[in-house]
């Protein structure tokens, strides 16, 4: 018997795309979709170990502040992002998220500082934006 998987291939195409349209929707979204975001994240202890790892080497071999690359993730574009920390995108994004979520666990109000901080990184932005139109 012979089993195709071009099937579940296409299928998983298919969810990836989906996944990536919902993602960029919530991040034009601004706040508001980085929280729904998080909201919708559930973090596993294999997920935390992956997390630790990115954060490990954000922070002691690429030496970047770690707030710092999470705002640039979600405000970048994946060639932007790449081009100024060499690191990947989609992983930095996953990781940022997963983090946030544990941050609104544990520490409220340092989430909430951190999306104020991302309100006005925003607000500069589309001053910016404005001036040039």
């Amino acid at each position: 018997m012979i089993l195709s998987f071009s099937g579940g291939h296409t299928e998983q195409k298919a969810v990836h795309a989906m996944k990536w349209m919902i993602i960029n929707d919530k991040l034009k979204q601004g706040i508001n979709g980085i929280e729904w975001l998080v909201l919708q994240t559930h973090v596993t202890e294999s997920m935390q170990d992956g997390l630790n790892r990115w954060l490990d080497h954000v922070i002691n071999f690429e030496r970047f502040e770690v707030d710092t690359v999470m705002r640039d993730v979600l405000k970048m574009d994946a060639d932007a992002f790449y081009a100024k920390y060499e690191l990947n995108w989609w992983m930095s994004l996953d990781c940022t998220i997963r983090n946030l979520n544990l941050i609104r666990q544990s520490d409220y109000e340092k989430y909430f500082s951190f999306l104020m901080t991302l309100k006005g990184v925003d607000k500069a932005w589309r001053h910016k934006q404005r001036k040039r139109n």
